[in-house]
């Protein structure tokens, strides 16, 4: 696309394409801003279409055991039950073999918000790696129908749900749930 300008007293005229004119009533230095943003814009636009981003998700990084033992809780169990416990959230009940860190129990709950970003999913009857922290924001509460701080709940880190095949081998054999 041809682009020129022409100075004409404090008014810009501009000249698009096949004679296409218009005269703006910006200054010539805020003109050449403005349209430098056009420009950026464009560009963007055309890069994500040359790309083919049809949206824009956050990456997920491969959590290592040293990152997984930062947090909490880190088990091993097969999720036995999932009950809706609020406006956007579930309690998702495990039988947990295996605990790395935390004091964590034979059958235990965690919690998850469907408005938290990157959660892991989990299946009923699939055994999962979990990786979570206490919360203790009173927004995330709720939305998992919790309303008071005394209940400690457990929610899941973000991204955790990663291949746990490589994590788990470099925790070690970790120990039983407590009874």
């Amino acid at each position: 696309m041809e682009i020129e300008g022409l100075l004409f007293s404090d008014h810009q005229w501009i000249r698009i394409g096949r004679g296409i004119k218009f005269l703006s009533r910006l200054p010539k230095y805020k003109m050449e801003e403005s349209m430098k943003r056009l420009l950026a814009g464009a560009c963007l636009i055309v890069a994500l279409l040359v790309t083919g981003a049809s949206n824009v998700n956050a990456e997920c990084i491969q959590l290592t055991a040293k990152s997984a033992l930062s947090h909490a809780l880190v088990f091993k169990g097969t999720a036995v039950q999932m009950t809706n416990t609020g406006p956007e959230g579930v309690r998702v009940t495990f039988d947990v073999d295996r605990v790395w860190k935390g004091s964590v129990t034979q059958r235990f709950d965690i919690y998850v918000s469907w408005r938290q970003v990157e959660i892991p999913y989990f299946e009923i009857g699939r055994r999962h790696l979990v990786i979570a922290d206490p919360q203790t924001n009173p927004q995330r509460r709720q939305e998992v129908g919790l309303d008071e701080q005394s209940t400690v709940a457990y929610f899941p880190v973000q991204c955790s749900d990663s291949p746990a095949s490589t994590i788990e081998s470099d925790l070690g054999v970790g120990s039983p749930p407590q009874r």
